[in-house]
């Protein structure tokens, strides 16, 4: 059995939270859109879900697109900076990283 060290904890509640945060939101605002409307139960789950998911994208997009601008607006995702994940060894990404950081490799321009 393998423990997780607890950076890798660490990180997968910030993945969770700064998924769970834009969705609640998205649903919230998909709510508010909705509200005083007179549409039948089916229409209303309907228009629900895909305004949620919607309005869930374009909130993503927004706040991340301010947080490369104003590090601050990284706390409306729940947590202002991104979970990292370190590539498992054996991987295509470990390999490539390892490559970027070797002075020999082939990719690096003749010194």
């Amino acid at each position: 059995m393998t423990t997780n060290p607890p950076e890798t904890v660490r990180d997968v509640l910030v993945a969770l939270v700064r998924t769970v945060v834009p969705t609640a939101v998205g649903y919230l605002l998909s709510l508010i859109a909705l509200a005083g409307l007179n549409l039948t139960e089916q229409t209303a789950n309907l228009l629900t879900l895909l305004l949620t998911t919607v309005l869930t994208a374009v909130y993503y997009a927004a706040v991340r697109w301010l947080s490369t601008r104003w590090a601050w607006f990284g706390w409306l995702l729940g947590y202002p900076t991104n979970p990292t994940y370190t590539p498992e060894p054996g991987t295509r990404r470990a390999r490539r990283l390892a490559a970027k950081r070797s002075p020999l490799s082939p990719r690096s321009p003749p010194a």
